[in-house]
């Protein structure tokens, strides 16, 4: 299988968000780490990485509150 190397740029347009942000998650561990570098400065990572990671994480926002009956 072929799997599609992504940049950091292409990594954060396929899951909506800022690449700074992406950059910000890999930082403080919450993303996974790259696959690879295409030198020092440019990691990458296989599309199916990022896929995994994106199904495995918990969605943004405040949990909802539990509906009381009255």
């Amino acid at each position: 299988m072929d799997d599609e190397r992504l940049t950091t740029k292409e990594t954060a347009e396929r899951l909506g968000l800022a690449a700074s942000s992406w950059r910000a998650y890999v930082s403080m561990g919450i993303a996974p780490e790259p696959d690879g570098h295409y030198d020092r400065r440019t990691p990458w990572w296989y599309a199916s990485t990022v896929e995994d990671w994106n199904i495995s994480r918990r969605p943004p926002g405040r949990p909802k509150a539990p509906v009381r009956a009255s």
